[in-house]
């Protein structure tokens, strides 16, 4: 399986923020990248995926404070929704990021 791949699967259990269904699916991304991996393989590749998201939030350990402190933004306009549109576009940046790599 390729990196863009799985990626893909879960983008498919993450939480979409629209809805008030924040029970139905996952909201972190690692989350969703740890129960999209069903065998040893896609778990490595999925903990390659998670620390090459955790070394590009470091210091932060998650997204919602990488968002306010490193990109300034303000505490009002950070709703779990935004945060969320964030986390799914980001995703859709990865999976094209590790396509062009050549995954």
């Amino acid at each position: 399986m390729k990196t863009s791949e799985l990626i893909k699967q879960a983008k498919e259990l993450l939480w979409d923020g629209k809805d008030e269904c924040e029970d139905c699916k996952e909201e972190f991304i690692c989350y969703a990248l740890l129960h999209a991996s069903s065998n040893r393989f896609q778990m490595e590749l999925s903990q390659r995926i998670r620390d090459d998201i955790e070394v590009r939030l470091h210091p932060w350990n998650n997204l919602y404070s990488w968002l306010r402190y490193e990109a300034n933004i303000s505490e009002k306009d950070l709703t779990y929704k935004r945060v969320q549109a964030h986390r799914l576009a980001w995703m859709n940046k990865l999976i094209k990021e590790y396509k062009a790599k050549g995954d």
